[in-house]
């Protein structure tokens, strides 16, 4: 359950990609100095054919952000490492989510992480975070059913009408008869396990 990833330049946009598709599996991030969004490129400004735009959208590492609702980040990016808004756009995601987020800016360049790492300051905090292993609140992003699955959510078909899917599913424990709250969008089939630290197996479940 304290098992995190981080990552500079490159890597920092990797460490994002992996986090938000697999994000059950990890602890806490800290894509540093990153890339999360084609949008900023400029070889991809006037993009506007639809295959475009979907492709640009889902290698945007800020487009799977909703997946990170239980993993904190720790993103870091040099004040003369330009744009700051290759980072930015992912903090600003972030705190419009409401999530979990440390945000630091130092006077650098691209090398923000010989400071980050120096010292184990950045060990330090990966490490303080612990995985939910049985979370009552599960939000799945997605536009590829290779990585269809978070926790106990499980997106079968995604609509035809629109290229991403999303599920909010929400366990209400303290209700006499157990409670799951679910929205959705773009998704056309889902499946629910039945997490039995959160359900009896023998009670019976309202589904909303």
């Amino acid at each position: 359950d304290r098992v995190s990833i981080t990552g500079p330049s490159m890597g920092g946009t990797g460490t994002a990609s992996i986090a938000f598709r697999y994000a059950d599996q990890f602890s806490s991030a800290a894509p540093l100095c990153g890339y999360h969004s084609w949008g900023l490129r400029g070889d991809f400004a006037g993009k506007k054919r639809p295959w475009e735009t979907q492709l640009g959208d889902e290698r945007s590492t800020v487009s799977w952000a909703p997946n990170g609702l239980h993993m904190p980040l720790y993103i870091v990016h040099g004040t003369r490492d330009l744009p700051v808004e290759n980072s930015g756009v992912l903090i600003d995601r972030y705190k419009s989510l409401g999530y979990a987020l440390l945000e630091e800016h130092p006077d650098e360049g691209h090398n923000v992480w010989q400071p980050t790492y120096e010292g184990l300051k950045g060990y330090g905090w990966l490490t303080a975070h612990k995985r939910p292993a049985h979370p009552s609140r599960v939000v799945l992003r997605t536009d590829n059913l290779r990585y269809d699955r978070h926790a106990w959510v499980r997106i079968l078909e995604l609509a035809r009408s629109t290229s991403w899917g999303e599920v909010t599913a929400t366990v209400a424990k303290r209700a006499k008869t157990p409670r799951i709250t679910v929205k959705t969008s773009g998704v056309a089939a889902l499946h629910l396990d039945r997490d039995e630290k959160l359900l009896d197996a023998s009670s019976p479940v309202t589904l909303d």
